[in-house]
């Protein structure tokens, strides 16, 4: 297990503790850290979330990428308290449908 993918598994388990709703995260954030292992990224960076959130199999149409981002941004924030050199992508870079 890549040191991403166990921060996101704690970063998911503290959530859960906490009685946040993960169906989105509990899903879409191991695709998201798998990504970032293959390409290997080290950390979370604003255009490797961009990258993932729209990505060309996503339906633009759809609210996908707003959600891979909304995912994307909650574990940004995470790592940047644990990884300085964490981008945490703005919220508004991709709009809502």
């Amino acid at each position: 297990m890549s040191p991403l993918a166990q921060a996101a598994a704690d970063y998911l388990a503290l959530r859960r503790r906490l009685g946040h709703d993960l169906a989105d995260a509990h899903r879409l954030l191991p695709r998201f850290v798998a990504y970032l292992d293959e390409i290997g990224a080290s950390t979370v960076t604003l255009a490797a979330a961009l990258e993932w959130s729209m990505a060309p199999d996503v339906d633009s149409a759809s609210s996908v990428w707003s959600r891979r981002m909304t995912v994307a941004r909650g574990f940004a924030r995470h790592m940047a308290g644990i990884d300085p050199a964490t981008e945490i992508p703005p919220v508004g870079l991709i709009p809502t449908r």
